[in-house]
Parts: C-alpha cells; sequence; structure tokens
C-alpha cells in the first residue's frame, strides 16, 4: 500500500492527486520523525534481492547448477 502511494512522487506530474496524498504521507511521517520509514521500505527491497542472488549462487556452487543465475 505505502508503495502504490510512494511510486507517483517519481512519475510525472500527471497524476496530481497522488503525488499530494504522497506528500501529506511524507509530510506526516516527517513531522512524527519517522521519515526514515520510506528509506526502509526500499532499503528492505534492495537487501531482499541481494540476498536471494546470494542464495541462488551459494546454491548452485553446491549443486552446479549454473543456470540458476
Amino acid at each position: 500500500m505505502l508503495e502504490e502511494v510512494l511510486q507517483p512522487i517519481h512519475a510525472s506530474s500527471q497524476n496530481q492527486q497522488h503525488r499530494r496524498r504522497a506528500g501529506q504521507i511524507y509530510k506526516g511521517l516527517r513531522l512524527k520523525g519517522t521519515n526514515a520509514a520510506i528509506g526502509n521500505i526500499f532499503n528492505r527491497k534492495a537487501a531482499l534481492r541481494k540476498s536471494r542472488i546470494r542464495a541462488a549462487w551459494t546454491c548452485s556452487l553446491f549443486t552446479g547448477h549454473r543456470e540458476v543465475l
């Protein structure tokens, strides 16, 4: 849900309603001092992606299935 709201920030200004809502949420997070939450979402996604690649790579070491990557 949060990601759906955050997406339009990077989109063009065609969808201003979404941007306004995203701005309000961002402002709310900043007021609470938890705007790190936004960064955490993206960091967590990146970390997941990295660990998945690492897991696939380790798997390929033991099984010899290089096509896992």
